[in-house]
């Protein structure tokens, strides 16, 4: 801390020019002890100088309009606000270069006549990790606490308003606020505020109904696990379900001649055939090997009309076109024996026909 012994001397100044401190902690005064020093400035005077230092421009309290050079005060607000009350003109006081670390180190030492409250700890210990960058364990043992008991003050910051008020004018008390923080949910930390207040609840009591809120909070969570899953595996289920009915939305317009678009709809745009080519091409994935899968995958791609096409499902289609057919020709040959062998003896000329058709002989 720069200081020289012409800045030491006590000034009068005007209390015009002396403005609130950025870094002054502080922002409950207890009206009592305002009475008091009010009462004693007005019968003996101001005994004890306040601490300033002057606004420069980079200061964000700096006004280019103010003709007279103005200071932010350190230490000694409630003094000042005493004097204004008063009517006084003037302000004892020693200008000091301080640096910002230094004034937010005056708000919490100067305050050890009256410690600051538990939320205004809270925001200087916040200010010093977040502005400052100082670790908790830094900041524990710059004010003789544990880094736990900092943690503590700053986590008070994450209650809502009306709790942090409460805790700031001790209407609970900061062992109430530790226990309350083990509860997330802002409505029950109000709720437990409430009774605190009403019934005059211990910290032990407390502390036990907390423990058995949080047990039913965690059977909870472990009921919104269950159902999360449930709710997944039947997402599941019903992404299958549309994936069968939607078959044939997605297959190819052109379909291999070994496996004949022989379709029989129930409804525009779904197939009686679809349960069965799923079931079927589950199947095939399961007993086609490696080497029969990529062999067809290197076919159905040199078939531009097939290239969407999975192997088990082409599999599949073929094994439907020739197990439909030959269920047909066996009724047909119970019940019409002419019949069948007429339209067996067809079948085997056009499938002839068109394996010669793709596939002519070598001339």
């Amino acid at each position: 801390m720069a200081e020289s012994n012409d800045l030491e001397q006590i000034l009068e100044l005007p209390l015009e020019l002396v403005e609130r401190g950025l870094y002054q902690p502080r922002e409950m005064f207890d009206p009592e002890l305002m009475a008091s020093t009010k009462q004693s400035i007005a019968e003996k005077g101001q005994k004890y100088p306040v601490i300033v230092r002057r606004i420069k421009e980079n200061n964000p309290l700096f006004k280019s309009a103010w003709g007279q050079t103005h200071y932010e005060l350190a230490d000694g607000e409630r003094r000042v606000r005493c004097l204004r009350e008063l009517g006084s003109k003037t302000v004892k006081a020693i200008i000091r270069d301080l640096d910002e670390w230094e004034m937010l180190d005056y708000g919490m030492t100067t305050n050890d006549s009256v410690p600051l409250n538990p939320i205004e700890r809270a925001k200087v210990f916040n200010r010093l990790s977040k502005e400052f960058e100082k670790s908790q364990e830094e900041i524990a043992k710059s004010y003789n606490l544990k880094q736990q008991q900092v943690s503590e003050f700053i986590r008070l910051l994450d209650f809502p308003a009306d709790i942090q008020e409460m805790t700031a004018r001790a209407v609970i008390t900061m062992r109430h606020a530790r226990e309350i923080l083990k509860v997330s949910d802002p409505v029950i930390q109000r709720e437990l505020c409430k009774e605190i207040i009403e019934t005059g609840m211990s910290t032990r009591s407390l502390t036990e109904k907390v423990r058995k809120l949080q047990e039913n909070h965690k059977n909870i969570q472990g009921i919104s696990k269950i159902e999360a899953e449930n709710q997944f595996i039947n997402e599941e289920k019903e992404a299958d379900e549309n994936k069968s009915q939607d078959f044939l939305a997605n297959q190819p317009q052109e379909w291999p001649t070994i496996a004949p678009r022989a379709i029989l709809y129930k409804s525009p745009g779904k197939s009686i055939y679809s349960p069965i080519i799923d079931a079927l091409a589950q199947l095939n994935a399961l007993f086609l090997s490696t080497s029969m899968k990529n062999w067809l995958k290197s076919y159905i791609k040199s078939k531009p009309a097939l290239h969407e096409m999975r192997p088990e499902v082409y599999v599949s289609w073929c094994e439907l076109s020739l197990v439909i057919p030959t269920l047909l020709i066996f009724v047909l040959y119970v019940y019409f024996p002419l019949v069948a062998v007429f339209f067996s003896s067809l079948c085997a000329v056009l499938l002839m026909m068109k394996l010669f058709e793709e596939n002519p002989p070598n001339s």
